[in-house]
């Protein structure tokens, strides 16, 4: 369970995003190490916290053209500190790509968090959607138990 500051996200269940059995978070504090370190604060390489479940997986699931927030604000204040990707759906495909960090887009004065080397990262779509399925029935479970 996450706790957060949001009256209506009290506690919640949070989605562990994991890439080929890591932690997706490991492969963003790589990426971003680098640019925060230039900034002098190479503490805010990675400093996001999961979104609750229930809005990970409309997300994470939705066939839409814009970019969804991955991971959020450790403050948790929705829409703060987001990472952001681009989903795409095929027939046998799901690729997450272009992340960013709008904070820290090319116009910012701070620097530009360039996240190209992170991803893309493509899923077998039936492997996806299966994984998707598994973590909504899991959240489904939880809230029954818990009530």
């Amino acid at each position: 369970m996450k706790a957060s500051d949001e009256p209506y996200l009290k506690d919640y269940v949070a989605l562990d995003v994991r890439v080929d059995d890591r932690d997706l978070l490991e492969y963003v504090r790589e990426t971003e190490r680098p640019f925060a370190a230039a900034e002098g604060h190479p503490d805010l390489a990675g400093r996001y916290e999961p979104l609750p479940a229930f809005m990970a997986l409309e997300d994470f699931a939705a066939k839409r053209a814009e970019k969804v927030s991955v991971y959020d604000c450790e403050c948790g204040c929705l829409g703060c500190w987001p990472l952001r990707v681009r989903i795409s759906v095929s027939d046998k495909t799901v690729t997450w790509s272009e992340f960013e960090q709008p904070h820290r887009g090319p116009k910012c004065r701070a620097s530009w968090w360039r996240h190209d080397k992170l991803g893309p990262f493509e899923f077998e779509r039936a492997q996806y959607d299966s994984a998707l399925a598994k973590a909504a029935s899991e959240l489904r479970d939880r809230q029954r138990t818990n009530g």
